[in-house]
């Protein structure tokens, strides 16, 4: 089964209560979805229908709808508003057709909540045209009044609405001309069922003269209890700065203006409340409203609007008492919060109150207004802890056995199913958009004529207000584009310029490299050198230690050679002819001693030289290796300049890319304001006002 649930928002006692249905049923296994004009975000099943028009005439024709509607509301029922009520009175004259749209045609029950500034008489009878079950849960007493949400106790609903005393003046019996024309479009609607969450709504309901013959249910609202609990309350307490010993009082007034919401009731049971609790360290926690705006007999901590349900439940839970002091209402939804999160209520008897608290179990029931009850009620649980939680674990009980969403989806479905088995298949009727001059009378159309006049003239004139900003906005853009372009052509003379100086560092750079290549293989060169040379001397060393070796030796033998001379002199004088032989002998050695001597002379001189020539070498390498690291240095910083100019071609790169993007983005902007500003020149030029003008003076000048 597909169910379609239409309402005004989401927001909202209503808009809430028909969120949480929708919840509910899909839970159960129904498909459920929501077509609401606003606050479609709440519910990822919601859709926002306001706003969507096939053209511009569509969307134009919506929007002169919406300013009459606003016309009469400011110049035909403000005006006329008497004492008796200051609460929300419509007549509901425009409205968004919705009959055609696929999440209603589609669906196989369409069940309405609260309508009002979202769907008129005249689109409900597309609704009504549709042939299918319509189940109409009731939020408030509109739907079978001639205009007021709330009745202030007057019974005229069950006739006529004529001579509405919630409206001191009304010239063109509108109160009368709405319920009459309700009656008409679903007055005796077989395929009709109506459910109100409370049974006193729903007897009113049934003495209706629009509803009396319908059927009537009362299906409760319904709290989740594993959202709505006390799990929260000590945190939330510590948040807020109360302690154990602090008694907190808590309410929600979501219009302290609305005098049938009991705030004036409420402020004055509080100050007798404060001479009946002294000692006792009381504190006012309300809910959604700015506390510091008002004078309490308490302190009061103003806690602001939160939308989460699981935030809402941890305020309720750090109340110790929650008071409703509405002198007329349905069933507050804060009424079966606060119960599931074990709060006791207190709250005058009227509406669905008395469904939902008995009277010392669970809550406290005070007759209406009666401000000395209601204080002397708060009292009693202010200075009676035991009493209070047992009131509290109560109220739980009976929130969480009674008020639970499989309990209030399954109740909707039998309702549902009943419906579909007993209405028949008929085909849908096609309906016809009347204009708000057709069906608004003559005296309320005359009333609100000047000021809905005065509203065109000003939507026209916002209208080209905003042409005009969007024209300026245009060329606005379109001096920044040639701004944008002459700095992105001077962005890319400049990268040109860069590219020719990065081209020439790339050079100089390789340059560089080719050189440090080249100063690599001399070092190369002389590294091989410098060890040849090496080799060289370890060699003369070597040549060295054996001259000097063999000199010793010769010095040794020159010695042993003296010796051996005298001892030849002495035996020569001995032994003269055996001298005599010898002279040859003696020539020749002495020669060779003196080639010795010779050669060691020449040895000397060859060492000489070859130290001096190490030494140069010594020289000629410690330059060699500071050329070498001077290299190596400046090839460092060459590699690390190369670096940064890589970096800085790759910023310029995404610079570039980057401006090319702003480019074609503002050029983007620009055909797309172009093409606004064409659709809007376009759209004043077809709404012409002076026919729509011309309608609205015939159908006021035409006889009724």
């Amino acid at each position: 089964m597909r169910v379609v649930h239409i309402v005004s928002s989401l927001r909202g006692g209503a808009g809430i209560a028909a969120r949480r249905l929708n919840e509910a049923l899909n839970a159960a296994g129904v498909q459920s979805a929501i077509v609401c004009r606003s606050g479609a975000s709440d519910a990822p099943d919601a859709i926002a229908v306001d706003g969507e028009h096939n053209n511009l005439a569509d969307e134009a024709a919506q929007r002169v709808a919406w300013l009459f509607e606003e016309a009469v509301q400011d110049a035909y029922i403000a005006p006329n508003r008497s004492k008796l009520s200051n609460t929300l009175f419509t007549l509901d004259y425009a409205g968004i057709p919705i009959a055609q749209h696929e999440a209603v045609a589609g669906a196989d029950v369409i069940n309405l909540h609260w309508t009002s500034f979202f769907q008129s008489t005249d689109t409900l009878a597309d609704l009504f045209a549709l042939g299918k079950p319509i189940v109409w849960t009731l939020h408030d007493m509109n739907p079978f009044t001639g205009g007021c949400h709330y009745s202030a106790g007057c019974v005229r609903f069950t006739e006529t609405c004529a001579q509405c005393p919630q409206l001191s003046g009304d010239p063109a019996g509108a109160a009368a001309a709405h319920l009459a024309e309700r009656k008409a479009v679903y007055g005796n609607a077989p395929h009709l069922a109506v459910v109100s969450p409370s049974v006193w709504l729903a007897n009113e309901a049934k003495r209706s003269a629009l509803f009396s013959d319908a059927r009537v249910e009362t299906i409760s609202n319904c709290v989740d209890p594993a959202v709505f609990n006390a799990d929260g309350r000590v945190t939330a307490r510590q948040k807020l700065g109360v302690t154990d010993k602090t008694v907190c009082i808590g309410f929600a007034p979501l219009n302290r203006a609305e005098r049938r919401k009991g705030f004036a009731e409420l402020a004055a049971a509080l100050a007798i409340l404060a001479t009946r609790t002294k000692g006792v360290d009381v504190r006012l926690l309300v809910l959604g409203e700015d506390a510091e705006k008002d004078t309490f007999a308490f302190p009061a901590i103003g806690v602001a609007a939160v939308e989460r349900e699981a935030d809402v439940a941890a305020v309720l839970s750090a109340c110790d008492i929650c008071v409703t002091p509405s002198l007329e209402d349905n069933l507050p939804n804060t009424i079966l919060e606060a119960m599931a999160c074990g709060v006791p209520v207190v709250a005058f008897d009227v509406g669905g109150a008395k469904d939902v608290i008995v009277d010392g179990e669970n809550g406290a029931l005070v007759a209406a207004g009666d401000t000395a009850a209601l204080a002397e009620t708060l009292a009693a649980l202010v200075t009676d802890t035991a009493k209070r939680q047992a009131m509290g674990q109560a109220a739980r009980k009976h929130a969480k056995d009674s008020f639970t969403p499989k309990r209030q989806a399954a109740a909707y479905n039998t309702l549902y199913k009943s419906l579909t088995k007993t209405t028949p298949q008929a085909a849908a009727r096609p309906g016809h958009a009347k204009r708000v001059s057709e069906t608004a009378p003559a005296g309320v159309l005359a009333a609100a004529w000047p000021t809905f006049m005065t509203y065109t003239a000003q939507a026209h004139q916002a209208a080209l207000d905003q042409i005009e900003r969007n024209r300026n906005w245009a060329e606005k853009t379109e001096d920044n584009l040639g701004a944008a372009r002459e700095r992105a052509s001077e962005f890319k003379d400049w990268a040109k310029r860069s590219d020719a100086t990065l081209a020439e560092t790339k050079a100089l750079l390789e340059k560089t490299r080719q050189w440090a290549l080249e100063s690599e293989e001399a070092l190369a060169k002389q590294r091989a050198h410098g060890d040849e040379m090496e080799k060289w001397a370890r060699k003369s060393d070597a040549v060295l230690d054996e001259r000097n070796t063999l000199l010793a030796q010769v010095q040794a033998w020159a010695r042993n050679s003296d010796a051996a001379l005298v001892q030849r002199t002495a035996e020569l004088q001995e032994v003269q002819a055996w001298a005599h032989n010898s002279d040859a002998a003696l020539a020749q050695r002495t020669a060779e001693l003196q080639e010795a001597l010779a050669w060691a002379r020449k040895s000397d001189a060859l060492l000489t030289e070859r130290n001096a020539l190490i030494e140069e070498l010594k020289v000629w390498a410690e330059g060699a290796e500071a050329r070498v690291s001077e290299g190596k240095t400046e090839l460092e910083a060459l590699r690390t300049h190369s670096g940064e100019l890589q970096i800085r071609q790759s910023e310029l790169e995404a610079a570039s890319a980057a401006l090319e993007l702003a480019r074609a983005e503002l050029e983007r902007r620009v055909s797309e304001l172009t093409a606004a500003l064409a659709a809007s020149e376009a759209e004043l030029d077809r709404v012409s006002w002076s026919r729509r003008w011309q309608r609205l003076m015939k159908a006021l000048n035409a006889p009724r």
